[in-house]
């Protein structure tokens, strides 16, 4: 093992000493593995009032995943995804895709994110709460695929078409082809089939929920012309939809204010809810 030479704070620092910092990081990677394999037999001792304990729990989730033929992918995601118990029981979605996020594939980490709140549909109820109320906040490739998500054919699902009681999304992408003729075309794959499927703007008669579209005013034109024609297609077509352009925001800008309620996209969302914040 090599160790490089202290040093009393980062602005000193120099490359040979991360250049040590860097090779025994690769070199201690195994221990990952050892570390998430330790964190889910712990789980054998978290029960909080189920009928078995977390670690059993976990594994019959990702036997039932195997014979549902899902890929190894899925199937680690299945046997992982309360692993975050194992420290916080109310925030262990987020800490388990957070740990997984590098190692999988990006959709399988939202679903983990959202497992707790789809499972809560179930009994969200007997906490006050209401198992109804989802609603979908979103900016930039986020809001492209809340569009995917507001496409989904829950009927199909046994859900209601309704699940979604509102989003409210920033500054996305709702029609692909423009996006396949761009310079991204050299680096993700696109098929005549995934253009279709993926665009929302495509599939008007599917949107069951009541939109709100968000655009900064200093956002560069494809990004402005695409929410404005998604918005005009859903008006025409008589679906609730609002179309908000912020005076003086940017791209970038506009992502910073989906948690600030009083902010374009957080305020946006608030009202969406109808939650008073004053």
């Amino acid at each position: 093992m090599s160790i490089a030479p202290s040093f009393p704070s980062m602005d000193v620092s120099t490359a040979e000493q991360w250049a040590v910092i860097g090779k025994e990081t690769m070199n201690n990677q195994g221990r990952v593995a050892e570390r998430i394999l330790g964190l889910l037999e712990s789980l054998s001792e978290v029960t909080d009032g189920f009928a078995v304990d977390q670690l059993t729990h976990c594994l019959q989730t990702a036997t039932r995943a195997e014979e549902a033929g899902a890929n190894d992918e899925w199937v680690v995601a299945s046997l992982c995804h309360d692993i975050g118990k194992a420290i916080s029981v109310p925030n262990h979605p987020r800490i388990a895709a957070e740990m997984l996020r590098p190692y999988v594939d990006p959709a399988i980490t939202a679903v983990i994110v959202a497992h707790q709140d789809f499972q809560g549909r179930h009994y969200y109820h007997h906490f006050g709460g209401n198992p109804d109320a989802l609603y979908l906040c979103s900016r930039s490739s986020g809001s492209h695929l809340a569009g995917c998500v507001l496409i989904t054919e829950w009927e199909k699902q046994g859900l209601p078409l309704d699940i979604l009681k509102g989003a409210v999304m920033g500054s996305g992408m709702y029609d692909l082809k423009p996006v396949r003729l761009s310079k991204r075309s050299s680096f993700v794959t696109f098929t005549d089939e995934a253009e279709q499927q993926l665009s929302a703007i495509r599939y008007i008669e599917r949107i069951h929920t009541p939109l709100v579209l968000v655009n900064g005013s200093l956002e560069t034109p494809e990004f402005l012309r695409q929410s404005r024609e998604f918005a005009a297609a859903l008006k025409a077509a008589g679906k609730p939809v609002q179309y908000i352009v912020g005076p003086g925001y940017n791209h970038y800008e506009v992502g910073e204010t989906i948690g600030n309620p009083y902010a374009l996209l957080g305020r946006a969302a608030m009202d969406m809810m109808k939650l008073n914040t004053l």
